[in-house]
């Protein structure tokens, strides 16, 4: 058996820019690139403050495993059948900063309540080189391919219709 694989594409989470009051939302498929990033941050010995968002119970994961790192977890389940009911944007009234990753819509409602941040989107990347154009969205600076430019855009370009 033979793979292969096109990795790494595009640019991740900027480190330098998260304070240590960052807010670390993650919601359905956009959980692991948030452990991923809080494990960093602990390990430079940062304590980010973790939501987490789900459907519902069943397809919840990963909280315990922030909780390992001694962070402070909240979970909200859209039906309330695990953690809070709601979305993860009930877990805060305005973000100084945020690191996101999930549905797009989701992070249109968490930019509204932040000030600042790094929002991670999820995109079809068909050609993986920003040839095609195909994962491309408008921000207040151009286009930015998300296989390429992104995945991770930053606040202050982002451009919600």
């Amino acid at each position: 058996i033979e793979l292969d694989i096109l990795w790494p594409l595009g640019n991740g989470y900027n480190l330098t820019w998260i304070p240590d009051t960052a807010i670390l939302i993650g919601g359905g498929v956009g959980v692991p690139p948030m452990y991923g990033l809080a494990k960093k941050l602990v390990e430079e010995g940062r304590m980010p403050r973790i939501i987490l968002g789900f459907r519902e119970k069943n397809q919840v994961f990963y909280d315990e495993e922030f909780r390992k790192l001694g962070l402070q977890v909240t979970v909200y389940t859209e039906d309330g059948s695990y953690g809070e009911r709601g979305f993860v944007t009930n877990g805060f009234d305005q973000a100084e900063y945020v690191c996101a990753c999930g549905p797009e819509r989701m992070l249109e409602a968490i930019y509204r309540k932040a000030q600042d941040g790094q929002y991670s989107f999820e995109a079809r990347m068909a050609c993986g080189f920003g040839g095609c154009m195909g994962c491309s969205c408008e921000t207040l600076v151009g286009n930015k391919r998300i296989c390429k430019e992104g995945p991770v855009l930053v606040h202050k370009e982002l451009l919600w219709k």
